[in-house]
């Protein structure tokens, strides 16, 4: 069974003075999965830009680029969607491998590694934005004991964040 959602997005931005030259990135479809598609889409922007070029980020992510090069006041984009949603599959936690198994399928091997595990990979290195730190480990091992699966240590991985950081909106 599916449902359809209509979803609206606009954004009216007034600029304090003329802009001549603006790069914008939006973000505004979501990514197809057997359990989500979007089967209508349409984006106005007012001023018309330069170029409009409509890709996919590293994620596989929608992005549509925009450069404007003429001088204006202010930006406005409209987007319209319409997505299905489909029923996913119920997904037993207690079934997912145990974190150990998964954590040495994504340590390096000469074997081969299937497409899963490659992309798996993608996410186990440190980024320029975020930086390995011992406090993660520290923070997270209670929800990691031997032997659990993989999926509910996720789940208490999650609920403790939830519980236990607060959102900080001077920060």
């Amino acid at each position: 069974m599916s449902a359809f959602y209509q979803i609206f997005h606009d954004t009216h931005y007034k600029y304090d003075s003329p802009v001549s030259l603006a790069q914008q990135l939006a973000h505004l479809w979501p990514r197809s999965s057997p359990w989500q598609r979007c089967t209508e889409q349409a984006l106005e922007i007012f001023p018309e830009p330069t170029t409009r070029r409509d890709e996919l980020d590293v994620f596989g992510n929608p992005l549509t680029r925009l450069a404007f090069e003429r001088p204006h006041d202010e930006l406005q984009v409209n987007a319209r969607l319409r997505i299905e949603v489909m029923e996913k599959p119920f997904l037993d936690f207690n079934l997912s491998p145990e974190w150990e198994v998964t954590r040495s399928a994504l340590t390096y091997s000469a074997k081969p590694m299937t497409a899963d595990i490659l992309e798996a990979c993608r996410y186990r290195f440190e980024s320029p934005y975020v930086h390995l730190k011992r406090s993660f480990v520290e923070f997270s091992q209670v929800c990691f004991p031997p032997g659990r699966p993989l999926l509910l240590c996720v789940q208490a991985l999650m609920e403790k964040i939830f519980d236990e950081f607060t959102f900080d909106d001077e920060a």
